[in-house]
């Protein structure tokens, strides 16, 4: 199987591809029977159970959240925050597996966009933009949202992540035939594919904010994360201010009933400089990188159950 990028990725497995139609089929017929707001309860009561015995990803929550937060957080919304983040995911993956079985109203209606009118106009101008995402919340959606929207739309990721999701994809492009557009690029992706990306207008977005540093070559920054120094990956940025395109942040905050809020905030460094090597000096990408931080902090203070590194 071929990435986008002409990378030679791990093909889908049988099981993964019987498990993942047994499961759309099944969702489906759930949505038939229930409609959208009975799956959101049913997919609320099955998280209900898995929090309930899955003692370890509970134990996985409170390891990444006590470091986080340390006594600041009350031990009533912990235990709320950890059910949260178990009804968000289950109720995101159902939601994901029945995505090209609605009509494109029901989006218009569940998804709440958020000052995300600069960086359509910067996409509308055909130059392109970064968005820096982070291990917060279901970005996946978003990347299926923007794309609906009529923007071109690529992602980085590690390439253990790209077989199934693009498997998904290419069967949800049978409903959707903008989908067929979504390119998938890795981190060993040369980064003359970014570029040309960039400059054909598209929408890139990448997580930096990684748990661990796979390979000691990725170019990180450190900045300052609830209290704690922490590297961060800055290859995309880096490639974004070479290529002068606008960079925002991402999040996306899931709600009751399938319903999402997209927030973009930014752009994170003034557009429009001429002086490439200023753009581009190591105080720069610190200062860009710390306001990314930042971001991602204050929101996971608000919703510290979209910790998705979980």
């Amino acid at each position: 199987m071929e990435s986008p990028a002409g990378e030679v990725v791990a093909p889908v497995g049988r099981w993964y591809r019987f498990s993942f139609t047994v499961a759309r089929g099944f969702t489906y017929g759930l949505l038939r029977v229930l409609g959208l707001r009975g799956l959101y309860h049913f997919g609320r009561a099955f998280a209900t159970i898995e929090w309930l015995i899955n003692y370890r990803r509970r134990r996985r929550f409170r390891r990444q959240i006590r470091p986080l937060f340390r006594d600041e957080l009350p031990r009533a919304r912990r235990r709320r925050a950890c059910w949260r983040l178990f009804v968000n995911t289950r109720c995101d993956k159902l939601f994901f597996l029945i995505f090209d079985r609605l009509p494109q109203r029901v989006f218009e209606e569940r998804f709440k966009w958020v000052d995300v009118e600069g960086l359509e106009a910067a996409l509308r101008s055909g130059s392109g933009a970064y968005v820096a995402m982070s291990h917060f919340g279901a970005h996946h959606i978003a990347i299926l949202m923007m794309s609906l929207r009529g923007h071109k739309v690529a992602g980085v990721r590690g390439a253990e992540e790209g077989p199934i999701r693009r498997y998904i994809l290419d069967k949800y492009t049978r409903r959707y035939p903008q989908f067929a557009g979504i390119k998938s690029f890795y981190t060993s992706t040369n980064p003359r594919e970014i570029f040309r990306a960039f400059r054909d207008g598209y929408l890139v977005g990448s997580a930096s904010d990684v748990a661990r540093i796979k390979n000691p070559r990725m170019r990180t920054v450190d900045v300052r994360f609830f209290g704690e120094t922490r590297p961060f990956l800055v290859g995309p940025l880096q490639i974004a201010l070479k290529c002068g395109v606008p960079i925002f942040q991402g999040f996306v905050v899931s709600r009751p009933f399938f319903r999402y809020d997209m927030i973009a905030i930014g752009p994170l460094i003034e557009p429009g400089r001429d002086d490439t090597a200023e753009s581009e000096s190591p105080e720069r990408i610190a200062a860009v990188m710390q306001r990314y931080a930042d971001n991602i902090e204050t929101m996971l203070r608000q919703h510290p159950c979209h910790l998705s590194r979980v």
